[in-house]
């Protein structure tokens, strides 16, 4: 090349060997290689496919954590739902006990959730990957009275 200077590196032996090997699968000269990399490090070059590849992944990635929340959060409603509507209220002279039993009950509840956190074997591995939209609710399964309780479609 015209005006080109010459500059002579020691690299350790890895190096080489690592830039020879990505030399070849690019298909072009150790020296062409180490040009192009230089030239882009002064450049400031960036590859914009890598980067869009890497905005394509977190965004699958955040779709799969909005799913999983709206999942959860459906979930533990469902429960609230089914606890508040099968579990009679206390009567005033048993509510002393319930609530030093609570206290255990939850440490279990907590140990048991941790527990399940460290598994590998997840609840929400165990569903599909891809749901489509929750249909909406159809008026047999929607109480006309304005009362929050859910019922069941007949």
């Amino acid at each position: 090349m015209p005006g080109s200077g010459r500059i002579t590196l020691r690299f350790p032996q890895s190096f080489i060997d690592q830039l020879e090997a990505q030399a070849k699968v690019r298909r072009v000269s150790p020296a062409r290689l180490v040009m192009q990399s230089v030239d882009a490090l002064l450049n400031d070059v960036i590859d914009t496919d890598v980067v869009f590849r890497r905005f394509d992944r977190s965004d699958r990635r955040m779709a799969r954590l909005a799913r999983d929340l709206d999942i959860l959060t459906e979930m533990m409603g469902t429960w609230f739902h089914f606890w508040f509507a099968h579990t009679p209220r206390l009567p005033p002279a048993d509510r002393a006990a319930a609530a030093a039993d609570a206290s255990a009950r939850m440490d279990m509840f907590m140990a048991e959730v941790a527990k399940r956190l460290r598994a590998t074997n997840r609840l929400l591995d165990t569903l599909p990957k891809d749901t489509d939209p929750p249909p909406s609710p159809s008026p047999a399964t929607v109480e006309s009275d304005g009362d929050s309780t859910w019922s069941e479609a007949k």
